[in-house]
């Protein structure tokens, strides 16, 4: 295969010419699977002579059938060589037909991005500290969720966080209305379930009491018919209930976790608190780090390569919600959104994933980053492992798709990410350092202590065992004095 290239200020245009001996096979092969599927008088199917095939349904036909599997992988190897990347699909256009297969391909190329700072971002690295007054929130919602439900009696009034259970129907202008109606149901007085006013006049009720409840519903109801309107809702309790809170002790501790006391317990809990916290603290700062350096670059980006990644993303956003069993109507209806306005979500993202994209680009460009030949391969390995292939034919099919090259350039920014955040975040990649490297240890020390476990139990049991051999062989010495 060969190719020109001709530039222009964003784009390019490549005239590639395709192996003879590629083509004149691919026109065999052509001629081969059309002779199979067309009947021409006086010839059995797939017997008739190529110069026959060609006058019946055209020399041009049959040339431009063989030409269409050749140009996309011929185009996407001269992408590679000549260190291209489009922005889009290319205008193809065949230009000889015959003894060469020789076509352009006409592609835009990427603009040009103005970088701004990216280094020595001032991003705040200091860790959050987690108080004792979350550390006790945490401790009294495990209090709570462990609580004694008991049913109250008869007389015993409902007071706030009780639990209700009702039968109610509700009626505007005497007429019940679809929604308002229910049986059996368990409302924690106070929660907030139902619209303002209902559990407010539940407050003080008892286990039998028929109550009417009347109350106008907000003007912001999802449901626009009820928008403001005055309803009641007959209501019958039908029984109470309450949590009990069990006590805040050592044997709470011991029923809820593998603690012996609540200090363990509530160590526990605010060391977990800390790594959680400093997680997300981590990953705040890095993609702060990849915001900052992003936005302060400037680049005009193409309608087409924004359009393209919307139409991508919401078509994986739709797949997703399929695999869920909701359409996107339903989804936004959830949200309280319409579709329009997800769309507009959608195509948010798709310039902020570009943007992105493109920086990331210009800074490997700057800062020379690059995946090695090495390390590429070794991930292609990992790969093909994967999908039960060998490096060879997994990029054979990869470079024929089009895809190589990007995967080539994921892999580029993947370590632009990487350079970033060292340049960047020298303090929070130190402090993960550390905790890792204490984890590991942690993790060793366990190891020993479990190993020198092991080894104490079968010291013992091999002492034990001494002692019942001794113990038989002064029974059997005994034995034998007493027989003589």
């Amino acid at each position: 295969m060969g190719f020109k290239v001709e530039r222009a200020d964003k784009s390019a245009t490549l005239e590639i010419t395709v192996d003879k001996e590629k083509y004149e096979k691919s026109i065999q092969s052509t001629i081969k699977k059309l002779g199979k599927q067309v009947n021409i008088p006086g010839f059995r199917k797939g017997k008739a002579p190529r110069h026959i095939l060609e006058r019946y349904l055209g020399r041009e036909y049959v040339l431009d059938e063989a030409a269409q599997p050749l140009i996309g992988p011929a185009y996407y190897e001269a992408l590679d060589e000549a260190d291209l990347d489009p922005i889009a699909s290319p205008e193809v256009d065949i230009v000889e037909l015959g003894e060469e297969l020789v076509f352009t391909a006409k592609i835009q190329l990427p603009p040009e991005v103005q970088l701004g700072q990216y280094l020595e971002l001032s991003v705040n690295q200091e860790a959050p500290e987690i108080e004792d007054e979350q550390v006790e929130e945490e401790l009294n919602r495990r209090q709570e969720a462990h609580a004694r439900i008991v049913v109250l009696e008869p007389e015993d009034a409902a007071v706030n966080n009780d639990i209700v259970n009702i039968d109610f129907s509700g009626y505007k202008d005497g007429i019940a209305f679809e929604g308002g109606s229910g049986e059996d149901f368990n409302l924690q007085l106070g929660s907030g379930t139902f619209i303002p006013g209902f559990e407010e006049q539940m407050i003080g009720t008892t286990t039998g009491d028929d109550v009417e409840v009347e109350l106008t519903f907000p003007e912001d109801y999802h449901e626009e018919a009820l928008r403001g309107q005055p309803v009641v809702f007959y209501v019958k309790v039908n029984s109470i209930k309450r949590k009990e809170l069990v006590a805040l002790d050592d044997e709470f501790a011991k029923d809820i976790s593998e603690f012996d006391t609540l200090e363990e317990l509530r160590a526990d809990i605010k060391n977990t608190m800390v790594q959680n916290s400093l997680a997300r603290f981590n990953q705040d700062c890095r993609e702060e780090v990849i915001r900052t350096a992003v936005a302060n670059s400037a680049v005009d980006i193409p309608e087409v390569m924004i359009d393209d990644r919307y139409q991508k993303l919401k078509q994986d956003t739709q797949a997703n919600m399929e695999k869920q069993g909701i359409t996107l109507e339903l989804y936004c209806q959830y949200f309280g959104m319409d579709i329009k306005q997800l769309e507009a979500e959608i195509k948010t993202s798709a310039e902020e994933a570009v943007k992105t994209e493109l920086v990331f680009d210009a800074i490997a460009e700057a800062e020379s980053i690059a995946c090695s030949e090495e390390d590429f391969i070794a991930e292609m390995g990992t790969f093909a492992q994967a999908y039960k292939t060998s490096v060879e034919d997994l990029m054979k099919g990869l470079r024929e798709r089009g895809d190589l090259r990007g995967m080539r350039k994921s892999m580029n920014r993947d370590r632009v990410r990487t350079f970033l955040f060292e340049r960047n975040l020298p303090e929070l990649l130190r402090r993960e350092a550390e905790q890792q490297e204490a984890k590991q240890k942690q993790a060793e020390q366990a190891e020993a202590d479990q190993t020198e476990i092991e080894q104490v139990e079968v010291e013992q049991a091999e002492a034990d065992q001494v002692e019942i051999d001794q113990v038989e062989i002064v029974q059997v010495e005994s034995e034998q004095a007493e027989a003589e």
